[in-house]
């Protein structure tokens, strides 16, 4: 498959799923019913490895412009971004994974809120950068 198009496939679940997850977990916290919170929980991890993938995806598709000496100019903020947001996810991803394990108001107050930033980032990133970069001549 090319890169291109994976970085699209993942990039753009990678922003839906996560954005789903955000939903259950915030039905899980008015709900407080423990399932609903599972699901968030899974939605959350699958979220941040398709994050991951799409970050795996568009430095292999960064290298290649390298090679080929293309001009990155419109490109830095999504790069830059995207390197970010590759990172931070795999940070939720493991914080998440404790969260199933063993309950920390603190640490659970940590995660919601940057997984909110996180969520909103992912969509700006991939919303409207990325579409600048698509419709760029």
């Amino acid at each position: 498959m090319d890169y291109n198009l994976a970085h699209a496939l993942f990039g753009r679940f990678g922003v839906l799923i996560p954005l789903l997850g955000f939903f259950f977990e915030l039905a899980g916290i008015v709900s407080k019913k423990k399932l609903v919170s599972n699901i968030a929980g899974g939605l959350v991890i699958f979220g941040s490895f398709l994050v991951l993938m799409a970050g795996a995806t568009g430095l292999i598709e960064l290298k290649n412009m390298l090679t080929f000496h293309e001009n990155l100019n419109m490109f830095h903020l999504h790069y830059i971004l995207g390197g970010i947001l590759t990172i931070s996810f795999f940070i939720v991803l493991i914080v998440r994974g404790i969260l199933f394990k063993k309950e920390s108001e603190p640490l659970s107050v940590f995660y919601f809120v940057s997984y909110v930033i996180l969520v909103m980032l992912n969509l700006f990133d991939n919303e409207y950068i990325a579409h600048l970069l698509h419709n760029h001549p």
